[in-house]
């Protein structure tokens, strides 16, 4: 059936009469308060900073260059190919296959391709290079056709997929012959070259012997390997295509836990993402913030990592994981710092112990100790830099 495309194109005796007089609260006084969950307004969804320039990779040959940027709009990083092949143009201009796969890129499918289309379902050994191949007149078609469909990432298409095959010229001889064949046993099925068929003749020699783009769907696809893998993930991070690295983390998970050369990108792409749903899909943002502040954790960044939870429960407070470590956290952490800032006022380290103190009401802002002894050691700062001659505020 033929159909109508629509487009709608994851921040000294004042001294000892202070000493005393702490030692005499601590006395009396619990050396903690059982910390309390905070409880804090949503965070505010901040506007996304724009996306840095992409700029092409130094020192390539026009035929890497080339199979770089192919490899690219593979994998659905477009800024990174069309940066590529910019580039690749500028050192071979004549070259016909740049210039019409910027063409893919740069042209809405709405004026790419017609509005009427046919349908076919995906099925194991085909791809979108194959189809654009017999119904398009070019496997190098094989972005726009996805572009067509709205598919970001040509590598990523199941079998089962209903692909839109624009109704070209070339497509309706494809499909009359077809017919014809199919009524006919004896009929020559061939399908004939289209004219927009690049002549190979005309290419460079580097372009006319390189492989057609091979995306072949099938219902096991070969595994990439980790270090293919990991390079897309920083490929994807580099445009801030952070939907696309969590795909490429799910799939390095396979390899065994995240390695620590492979956390710091992970992490990246985990809380930019995460920040990107929070309004939309608040539950998939916290399943996220969790899951980093898990990384952070095992890292003993325990700072960091309560952060996350926190707002892991900011965005979805029923997320029990995220509301427990949370909680395990702050009690850890208010009771190690208050524990250290007491030791720090009682050495005479009064910086150090309102350093830790404002740590310890950071993460709980009532904790009444932390707070009634960080005032005590400012007004004995104070005091004491007014004795020295010191020009303060106090």
């Amino acid at each position: 059936m033929i159909h109508k495309a629509s487009f709608s194109r994851t921040k000294l005796t004042l001294l000892a009469v202070g000493s005393l007089s702490l030692s005499a609260c601590i006395a009396t006084a619990p050396t903690t308060t059982e910390p309390t969950p905070t409880n804090t307004p949503q965070n505010e969804v901040q506007s996304q900073p724009e996306k840095p320039t992409v700029v092409a990779e130094v020192g390539l040959t026009p035929r890497a260059r080339m199979t770089k940027a192919i490899k690219n709009l593979e994998r659905g990083n477009v800024d990174i190919a069309l940066a590529e092949l910019k580039e690749y143009s500028l050192a071979v201009p004549n070259s016909s296959r740049a210039a019409n796969l910027i063409k893919q890129i740069t042209v809405p499918s709405s004026e790419y391709y017609p509005e009427e289309y046919f349908t076919l379902k995906l099925r194991s050994g085909m791809s979108l290079s194959t189809i654009a191949k017999k119904y398009l007149g070019s496997a190098w078609e094989f972005y726009a056709l996805a572009k067509y469909n709205q598919i970001d990432n040509p590598n990523r298409v199941n079998i089962g997929t209903d692909i839109k095959v624009p109704l070209t010229q070339l497509a309706k001889r494809v499909i009359a012959k077809e017919e014809a064949a199919a009524n006919n046993k004896d009929a020559e099925a061939l399908v004939e070259t289209s004219s927009n068929e690049e002549d190979a003749n005309a290419m460079p020699a580097h372009e006319a012997d390189m492989e057609e783009p091979n995306l072949v769907v099938s219902d096991a696809p070969e595994m990439p390997s980790k270090e293919s893998l990991t390079q897309q993930l920083l490929d994807a991070n580099s445009v801030q295509n952070y939907a696309e690295s969590i795909h490429i983390i799910e799939s390095l998970k396979r390899f065994g836990p995240l390695t620590s050369d492979l956390q710091s990108a992970s992490l990246v792409a985990m809380q930019a993402r995460a920040k990107e749903l929070v309004a939309e899909d608040p539950i998939t943002a916290a399943s996220l913030f969790v899951e980093s502040g898990d990384i952070q954790l095992s890292n003993n960044a325990e700072l960091a990592a309560f952060d996350s939870f926190k707002l892991a429960s900011e965005a979805d407070s029923s997320n029990a994981s995220a509301n427990e470590k949370m909680q395990a956290l702050q009690k850890k952490i208010t009771e190690k710092y208050h524990r250290e800032a007491s030791t720090a006022f009682r050495q005479q380290e009064l910086d150090e112990a309102i350093a830790k103190w404002d740590i310890v009401l950071a993460v709980d802002p009532s904790h009444a100790n932390a707070s009634a002894y960080r005032t005590q050691a400012v007004e004995l700062k104070c005091r004491l830099e007014t004795l020295k001659g010191n020009n303060t505020n106090c």
